[in-house]
């Protein structure tokens, strides 16, 4: 298990999802803010801003090590806290040949009966009806970048690189249908600045996460996780009042996952670790005392 976990981390390095949130906890700083992490390994240490793959190769590079040999055991903290992680403790990955997952540094054997059970689980989740006028298109993101562009006069080149996905998407549904947008809307917590939300509308509070890949969309989930906590605990101020806490998966795929009568059917997600972390997160949130719902949108590719 471990020597196929290093050669997935060599030959496809978007089937692992490293959760930084994991490290950092209810004081998690989302991305965008200033968070620095410390590697290390066998006394050469160095400092960085995020951890993803090409950091930890650039480390190894740095420093003469092996990168394949090492990466699980590089040591990560982040800064001003002592706990000392492994790159392993922070490492989600599923096994479907061996039929087991990694979470937290351990390895789960699972079944036919668990993904009976994980299925079942999923079945109780509710989910908005799929809108196709909420997906992202070509066309709606040029229509946004020819608008800003009249409007500010600004380069095209220039908007589209202020404008990332995420930013325009949310910006749109912001001021087409309605949503209140809280994306950069950032709340200081212990002098680190946060995003308790994307968007919100009808007492809803909305991640939005646009992705194809277990490791970008495990990150909403561990977003959404975060913002309730830290909204719950009276530690951020949200000017609206919250019942529900919805995933907004912007799948970038052309295949549909609704079942007939249009809902989607989070079981026709073909990630096993994904569905796994819905799972959890929809036991975290009912145990808060909030509803979780599930959005599902596509975006054009």
């Amino acid at each position: 298990m471990e020597s196929e976990l290093k050669r997935n981390i060599v030959d496809n390095f978007a089937v692992i999802n490293i959760s930084q949130l994991e490290i950092i906890g209810v004081s998690e700083v989302f991305s965008g803010t200033e968070v620095q992490y410390k590697l290390s390994y066998n006394r050469k240490s160095k400092v960085v801003n995020c951890i993803d793959e090409q950091e930890l190769k650039k480390f190894c590079d740095e420093f003469g090590f092996n990168y394949t040999d090492v990466v699980l055991d590089i040591n990560v903290k982040i800064d001003n806290e002592q706990k000392v992680y492994k790159v392993k403790d922070i490492i989600d990955y599923v096994s479907e040949r061996e039929k087991c997952v990694l979470s937290k540094g351990k390895w789960y054997i699972y079944n036919s009966d668990y993904i009976e059970y994980l299925e079942s689980s999923l079945g109780e989740l509710d989910c908005f009806e799929y809108d196709p006028k909420l997906d992202f298109t070509y066309k709606m993101y040029d229509e946004f970048i020819l608008e800003k562009e009249k409007k500010t006069k600004e380069d095209k080149d220039v908007l589209i690189r202020k404008y990332y996905a995420e930013r325009a998407y949310n910006i749109i549904m912001s001021e087409r249908y309605g949503y209140e947008n809280y994306d950069r809307k950032q709340e200081l917590i212990k002098g680190n600045s946060v995003e308790v939300m994307d968007l919100y509308k009808e007492k809803c509070m909305y991640v939005v996460k646009i992705g194809n890949t277990s490791s970008k969309l495990c990150y909403a989930v561990d977003q959404s996780i975060t913002g309730l906590k830290l909204y719950k605990e009276g530690k951020v101020f949200v000017n609206n009042t919250i019942d529900t806490v919805v995933l907004w998966i912007i799948l970038e795929r052309k295949e549909h996952i609704e079942d007939k009568f249009g809902k989607p059917d989070v079981t026709n997600l073909n990630t096993l670790m994904l569905k796994i972390r819905i799972d959890q997160w929809m036991k975290e949130v009912r145990k808060m005392g909030y509803k979780p719902m599930l959005k599902i949108n596509y975006r054009e590719i």
